[in-house]
């Protein structure tokens, strides 16, 4: 599972998102702890993305995020191991033609079985701008739950 959750370089997001389809545009901006050949799921990448709208023409502007993405497997004292994934908005400059949104999520993947993990994941997500949040919050919760599609 985390396989498919640990991204951090440009190349490996666009390949997640090739079979994930849960962005339109990202950057890399920064990468702050790379993965390493002893400890290949930890990561600490300062990320921008966009989500393009698919609403009618000038309708909805697109949305775009700029947040410090965590991701790595921790060891509990029973031993047992737990991955996480963790994203969390930056304040930062606008972009015209955009709305910066906001988001911070967590997830946490416990493998159960052999070929079975258990999921938990939380977050809160701003559209920002004052747009009907109903024709905005849709498409975040498709992308929040792009997550379900890492595995497959």
């Amino acid at each position: 599972m985390m396989f498919g959750v640990v991204n951090p370089t440009l190349e490996v997001m666009r390949i997640k998102s090739s079979y994930v389809d849960d962005i339109s545009r990202a950057a890399v901006l920064s990468t702050i702890i790379e993965p390493l050949l002893e400890s290949p799921f930890k990561s600490l990448v300062v990320k921008w993305m966009e989500f393009v709208s698919e609403l009618s023409a000038g309708l909805v502007r697109n949305r775009d995020y700029i947040y410090v993405e965590a991701t790595d497997v921790v060891h509990l004292t029973n031993g047992e191991k737990v991955g996480y994934h963790i994203l969390h908005s930056s304040p930062s400059l606008r972009r015209p033609g955009r709305v910066r949104a906001s988001t911070s999520i967590c997830g946490v993947f416990r493998q159960v079985r052999p070929n079975a993990c258990e999921i938990y994941a939380t977050g809160l997500m701003d559209p920002g701008g004052d747009m009907i949040r109903k024709l905005v919050v849709p498409n975040m919760a498709t992308a929040f739950l792009s997550t379900l599609k890492y595995a497959h």
